[in-house]
């Protein structure tokens, strides 16, 4: 240490090291000698700077032969306190010094790809021609030679007190090698993605413009697709077309205004339709195979016997459209509107109603199978006669809704909502309503409930008068103040069910269950109970008057009800 310290200067020293302090130990035999003459601790306090000595120079409080320890022998020795959050800083800041000339040349890249952009853009647009002059940067080789001068720097900056190892030169020449391959490279590959991007706004333009390139004209043809029909048509021409016989399948029809055009039986599939106006358009007969209808407007349109198949109309209107008799298949009408619509004898299989406003609509003895009616608002529609095979009705808004004499099997209504909903004389066998569906006053009367359940469900106020719900499941539901008097629910278990205050008189229960039913003030006279489990039922003031209890833990016991 000492022969290197001789060949420089103290200034080289503290280019390098900026708290350097020259500091010469007096010449001895060993370390140990030289604590044992001079007190090498004494020495190294009194070369310290003042303040620092002051805070760690501490006479060690040893006592004497015989003598207990006191107190600590280093009392007063001022514990150094480590800041933490300093010392990650400073790795963090040598760390991101050593990754700087990496980051300075993306930087530099960026700035400018943008500035060349800009550049092309204002030439292309004609305007500002000598602000795009201006706006020339560095390129990115010039910025790659500025990166490698500073290693070169660095390099240099080292070698000065003797720190460049042969490992580290040759570690910043390839550094400095790197860079400057990169920054060419960077040039290389910018220009060229340049130039393909004006080459592909070129194709745009003349696509826009109704010129296809002969590539794309190429690539489509190859494919078994008309380029021609890339061309967006006007009213004139579809009007044309329609006439002439022309078919339309595949035509861009996007945002043109067909409005109170007679188009009946048009074929319009695999047609672009986005935005397209067919507003009080007579369609009759009109096919959609594959179309897409995106925000498309049908209202008041005549879509009688029309076929729509695995089509789109998300966000479409449909606002008092005329659908009887059309076939629907596969087709997403996902936040369409379908307000007051009439879909009377209509078949809709596998299609998605999701978000849709079915306000008023009518779907009187249509046919929907395995079909989806998700947060959908549906105040007063009828679906009055038809049957809904398989659908699920999620989340809907089912206000004053009508599914009298409907045939519903094994549909699901999850978390609907509802008042004064009916199901007069609907068939709901192998039905299903559960997640806290609300139907409070709903009516009943004389449906099928036949291996039906009903689950967490809310029917206070129900009308279920003349309604069969044998070998069912009615469980968790409320049903306070409900009416099933006279019904037959045959080896059905209404268990865990409120039923307080409810109108059971006459029920006919047959081995059914009541386990953990809440009966108070229910009325149960002249009812069928027979082999009935009451299993930790709670009753108060529940009228059992008439009623068969045989077989049940209250036969013969209802005085210990009083």
């Amino acid at each position: 240490i000492m022969a290197d310290f001789e060949q420089k200067t103290v200034e080289q020293w503290q280019d390098v090291f900026p708290k350097f302090i020259e500091a010469n130990i007096p010449k001895s035999k060993d370390i140990y000698d030289l604590h044992q003459e001079f007190g090498l601790r004494s020495w190294l306090m009194e070369k310290l700077p003042a303040e620092l000595a002051r805070q760690n120079n501490v006479e060690l409080g040893l006592p004497e032969k015989g003598e207990f320890l006191k107190k600590s022998p280093v009392d007063g020795l001022a514990i150094p306190k480590f800041d933490i959050k300093a010392m990650v800083k400073g790795f963090s800041d040598e760390l991101n010094a050593f990754h700087q000339p990496k980051v300075e040349l993306a930087e530099s890249k960026k700035a400018e790809a943008m500035e060349k952009a800009k550049g092309i853009i204002l030439k292309a647009t004609g305007k500002d021609l000598e602000l795009s002059k201006k706006a020339e940067s560095v390129s990115a080789s010039a910025a790659a030679q500025s990166m490698s001068q500073k290693i070169l720097a660095q390099k240099k900056k080292l070698k000065a007190v003797d720190q460049l190892t042969p490992e580290i030169e040759k570690k910043l020449a390839d550094a400095s090698e790197q860079v400057l391959a990169m920054g060419a490279d960077g040039d290389s590959h910018y220009q060229q993605g340049m130039d393909k991007l004006a080459a592909a706004r070129d194709k745009i333009a003349k696509v826009k413009a109704g010129e296809i390139p002969d590539d794309i004209r190429a690539a489509f043809t190859a494919k078994g697709v008309d380029p021609n029909q890339l061309k967006k048509l006007t009213r004139e021409e579809v009007q044309a077309r329609y006439e002439q016989g022309v078919s339309l399948v595949g035509a861009n029809i996007s945002e043109v205004d067909l409005s109170e055009m007679d188009l009946p039986g048009v074929d319009l599939s695999n047609a672009h339709c986005r935005k397209t106006l067919f507003k009080n358009c007579n369609l009759q007969g009109a096919k959609f195979e594959k179309t897409i209808g995106i925000e498309a407007d049908f209202s008041e349109a005549d879509l009688r016997e029309s076929t729509m198949d695995m089509a789109i109309f998300n966000k479409a209107n449909f606002t008092k459209a005329r659908f009887e008799a059309s076939q629907i298949k596969q087709t997403m009408f996902k936040e369409a509107n379908f307000t007051e619509v009439i879909a009377d004898g209509a078949t809709f299989h596998m299609s998605v109603l999701q978000k849709a406003n079915l306000a008023q609509a009518s779907f009187n003895n249509s046919v929907v199978e395995m079909s989806l009616f998700s947060d959908a608002k549906a105040t007063g529609v009828s679906f009055t006669g038809a049957m809904l095979k398989k659908c699920l009705f999620k989340r809907t808004v089912l206000d004053n809704a009508d599914f009298s004499d409907a045939f519903t099997p094994s549909t699901m209504f999850h978390g609907a909502q509802g008042e004064d909903v009916s199901f007069k004389g609907a068939d709901l066998t192998k039905g299903r309503m559960a997640g806290e569906t609300q139907f409070p006053g709903a009516d009943f009367t004389n449906s099928v409930l036949e291996q039906t359940s009903l689950l967490d469900s809310n029917f206070s106020g129900a009308d279920f008068r003349g309604a069969r719900i044998s070998s069912s499941l009615l469980e968790n539901c409320n049903f306070q103040e409900a009416n099933m008097a006279g019904i037959s629910a045959i080896k059905s278990k209404l268990k865990r069910s409120n039923f307080e205050r409810a109108n059971l008189a006459g029920i006919n229960l047959y081995c059914g269950s009541l386990k953990k039913a809440r009966l108070v003030e229910t009325d149960l006279r002249s009812s069928n109970l027979f082999g009935v489990d009451f299993y930790r039922c709670i009753m108060g003031n529940t009228l059992l008057d008439g009623a068969n209890l045989k077989r049940t833990v209250l036969h013969k016991r209802t005085e210990y009800l009083k």
